[in-house]
């Protein structure tokens, strides 16, 4: 691989993980306040489907969930090398 790949692999991963690291613990505190009952106004369902259905809600949507999966897969991939399940050649 060359070093210009390498670089944007890198980047990918940084920013999957810089993401998924700001976005879970707000998404978990969300969580807990809709579990207690408490809905905030913006995060009703009629919101969040009109957001998703936006263009600019899928982009978005789709750019969060790829980037954290590309970070988990790399995460992985390391864990299968490190376990001996997959060896680099």
């Amino acid at each position: 691989m060359s070093i210009a790949n390498k670089a944007f692999v890198w980047l990918l991963f940084a920013a999957g993980g810089t993401l998924t690291a700001l976005l879970f613990p707000v998404l978990i505190a969300l969580f807990l306040l809709v579990s207690a009952g408490v809905v905030p106004s913006g995060l009703e369902y009629e919101a969040m489907h009109g957001f998703a259905s936006s263009i600019i809600g899928r982009t978005v949507l789709f750019i969060v969930v790829s980037l954290s999966a590309w970070h988990a897969a790399h995460r992985m991939r390391i864990l299968a090398h490190d376990l001996g399940v997959r060896a680099d050649r």
